[in-house]
């Protein structure tokens, strides 16, 4: 027998990101407060989400408090009040990089519009860059060269 008002779900994972609500100082950045600490541990890779993620680079989370400060390893230009700040989170591998066309062996978690950082050493010297398109067999072009190899 079936349900006539059964509807579809899906599941999925969302972007996990918080909003930072006070940042403690504004010298150097490296400590700021947000509105869901639960969603950050210590080591995540965090970058400053919203409309120009690429004029900031990412920063590890050193440590998170019960008050839901965050001490970042360090400061993120531009990082405001009210500003989300997301978790990156590894996706896929690189196969191959030519020019803004990268091949990674599985596509499927990424979007136009989602922003991608490198997460191999020294990450935190490099440039997020957003999906612009994607092409056949797991090609995605970025709007910036940001560092990446096979």
């Amino acid at each position: 027998m079936q349900d006539a008002d059964a509807k579809l779900v899906a599941f999925g994972n969302l972007p996990r990101t918080a909003y930072v609500t006070k940042i403690l100082d504004p010298v150097s950045l490296a400590t700021v407060t947000v509105n869901k600490p639960d969603s950050f541990n210590e080591d995540d890779v965090v970058i400053k989400f919203g409309a120009h993620p690429e004029s900031a680079r990412p920063a590890k989370v050193v440590s998170v408090d019960d008050s839901g400060t965050l001490e970042l390893s360090k400061s993120i230009a531009g990082l405001i009040s009210g500003d989300p700040l997301a978790i990156a989170r590894a996706a896929s591998n690189v196969v191959n990089v030519a020019g803004l066309d990268i091949t990674v062996a599985d596509s499927t978690p990424f979007s136009v519009g989602d922003v991608v950082v490198r997460l191999s050493d020294d990450f935190e010297n490099a440039t997020p860059a957003r999906v612009t398109g994607m092409k056949p067999n797991n090609v995605l072009t970025l709007s910036a060269a940001i560092g990446l190899k096979q």
